[in-house]
């Protein structure tokens, strides 16, 4: 045994050896003024053969996640706070009142679902358990059992991985919605329903408080019984999503017309304008105050406009549907901004790019604003035709290539910020974008072996999650002035300071500084300011006049340096005997010393960019320059 171990160890050297060039590696893509950096990784403790859920993350950073059988949570250094072992079938979770809405069934061959120390047990053959976990520490605080004994076999179910199943208010009311059969009659066995019935095809609505407690049942449906001749259920799918107090649900029909009032008391008939027995939607906007649900629109959808899923909503109520190509989600993705009449306006641009990239499957597009209100956009290449992201940024045809790529885009000016690329990854990873920290974070699984490192160093995972930080640009477009940035490095990480140092040329001074945004910096006598909390680009006006003055035209520090770029000998005016540093972009001191006869030798330095920083009895002076 001992020796066929040795000899597998040898065989996977040598195939990581011949096939480390093709091992998928992220490639960052960025307009200029972004930068990406590399914080590390988490090995998951569980093996990945498992679908992983969707990861969400809080306002500190922090990630959970499904993968395996456990709940995890993980803070931003990569660290577990908590996880959970759970048994059952789960695919989602969600925020609920500040804390975790985590819905899992029992699988088909037990009765049993098991969370932690926790056993649940269904009072009928088949349930859901939707729990609410505090995020503190994972344990549980609110249950609620759904019986789905009758609910239709094979139908809609809105807590499957991935979809826009159900929608949680801002008040943290839970809604979703479930085919039902004839036969439907309770939620479990402490809440009976009755309602109204139309037909065999009925749908029925749930609403659950914040506490997981039942405030609504409410049954849809056609007139009359199913008459379509062949229908597939992911066309009666009711999407749903809440956009401050207003939700917006995708609720479909099969016979002539449908109530979608929401209220059998006081009738709002939608007409099916599909062709003879094909199924049927609205697409209807509803006012939720407590406990009053009130319709304020509706379109009713036919089989050739597709169907309205995938919602994506900003902080300003702002809603982008996706929509397919086809009924059935076939071709490409469109995507239309609702409208007040709830008709669709196209969206057009690079953000909204209607090809087969960003698709996860043809049923899982991956789009949503982030907390800054910018778009994220993730899939995987599906088309044979070259992908063009933005100016410049053009992927060759997917039958070359595989792998998956993340695209950030500003969400007003849909300005292009960055790209990042993965190739040969053959399963989709996962990714999660928390603007407020600056995070990315991608979820590796399933086996892939990928080098998480864009800077080219082998960090190699097949089980993992990889944590990167955006980093931003400090530039200035002023005259007569250059400036160094955090010692030579022009890009400061999120949440980070900004450490500038700005010369000014010989015969000129400073006058003033400010950000593009009007903002005033305050500079010292030496030409040196700090900007606080870098969460953006940031770009500094310096005014400059005429005399050689620092900021208050007192004790200045000027000096002349040339040439730049510099190969032998540069030359520094007025600053005989002063002593001097010359600083790589890693910090490390590579040369000092004194300045005699105005020079300076830099013969032995290598090909680079550095920071010379010269100090004299009334205060330093520093500049980029590069060895050539």
């Amino acid at each position: 045994m001992r020796k066929k171990s040795f000899f597998s160890i040898i065989a996977l050297i040598a195939w990581l050896s011949v096939y480390s060039v093709e091992l998928a590696k992220p490639q960052f893509y960025s307009n200029g003024d972004f930068g990406f950096e590399y914080l590390g990784k988490t090995v998951l403790p569980v093996s990945s053969s498992f679908d992983f859920g969707g990861g969400i993350s809080d306002k500190d950073g922090n990630f959970y996640c499904l993968f395996g059988d456990y709940l995890q949570k993980i803070n931003t250094d990569g660290e577990y706070l908590w996880q959970i072992k759970y048994e059952g079938e789960a695919y989602k979770i969600s925020f609920i009142d500040g804390d975790l809405f985590f819905p899992i069934r029992n699988n088909y061959n037990s009765t049993i679902v098991t969370y932690g120390e926790n056993t649940f047990e269904s009072s009928n053959a088949d349930s859901y358990f939707l729990l609410k976990i505090d995020k503190d520490n994972g344990s549980i605080k609110n249950s609620f059992e759904l019986e789905a004994d009758d609910f239709v076999k094979n139908g809609f179910d809105p807590f499957s991985k991935y979809r826009d199943g159900y929608a949680i208010s801002d008040e943290g009311d839970l809604f979703f919605m479930f085919d039902i059969n004839e036969q439907y009659s309770r939620i479990n066995k402490d809440n009976e329903v009755s309602f109204q019935r139309y037909g065999d095809n009925d749908k029925c609505l749930f609403v659950l408080s914040k506490d997981l407690e039942l405030k609504k049942a409410i049954c849809l449906g056609s007139d009359q019984d199913d008459e379509t001749e062949y229908v597939r259920s992911e066309h009666l799918s009711p999407y749903m999503t809440f956009a401050g107090d207003t939700l917006f649900m995708y609720v479909p029909f099969l016979g002539k017309e449908c109530n979608v009032s929401l209220d059998p008391k006081n009738p709002v008939i939608a007409k099916n304008k599909s062709s003879y027995k094909k199924a049927c939607a609205a697409f209807c906007k509803y006012l939720v105050k407590g406990d009053d649900i009130k319709l304020l629109a509706y379109n009713v959808i036919n089989e050739r406009d597709g169907q309205i899923k995938r919602f994506a909503v900003n902080s300003h109520n702002r809603v982008v549907a996706c929509q397919p190509e086809w009924v059935f989600d076939g071709g490409d993705d469109s995507f239309f901004e609702i409208q007040p009449d709830m008709t669709l306006k196209e969206l057009q641009g690079y953000a909204y790019v209607p090809t087969g990239c960003f698709y996860y499957t043809k049923q899982e597009t991956r789009f949503y604003f982030d907390e800054n209100d910018d778009i994220i956009r993730v899939g995987e290449p599906s088309t044979d035709e070259e992908i063009t992201f933005a100016e410049g940024v053009v992927f060759p045809p997917s039958a070359s290539l595989n792998g998956s790529r993340i695209a950030k885009y500003d969400g007003n000016t849909l300005e292009f910020k960055w790209v990042l690329s993965i190739e040969n990854a053959r399963t989709f990873p996962l990714f999660r974008v928390i603007s407020a920290k600056g995070l990315i974070y991608m979820i590796v699984g399933n086996g892939n072996l990928i080098n998480l490192n864009p800077m080219g160093e082998k960090d190699y995972v097949s089980d993992g999650i990889a944590r990167y930080i955006e980093t931003y640009r400090i530039k200035t477009s002023s005259e007569h002035v250059s400036m160094v940035v955090n010692g030579g490095n022009d890009m400061v990480r999120h949440g980070s300071d900004a450490e500038v140092v700005i010369s000014a040329e010989k015969g000129y001074h400073v006058e003033s500084v400010k950000t593009s945004k009007g903002e005033n910096v305050e500079v010292s006598w030496n030409g040196r300011c700090s900007i606080k909390n870098v969460t953006e680009p940031v770009e500094l006006i310096i005014t400059t006049g005429l005399g050689e003055n620092s900021v208050d035209q007192t004790d200045a520090v000027a000096l002349s340096v040339y040439p730049n770029p510099v190969k032998d000998l540069l030359n520094v005016d007025d600053a005989d005997d002063a002593s001097f540093e010359i600083i790589d972009l890693s910090g490390n001191i590579v040369c000092s010393g004194v300045v005699s006869e105005g020079k300076i030798v830099t013969s032995e330095l290598s090909e680079g960019v550095y920071v010379l920083t010269i100090n004299k009895e009334i205060g330093s002076y520093s500049t980029k320059i590069v060895k050539k």
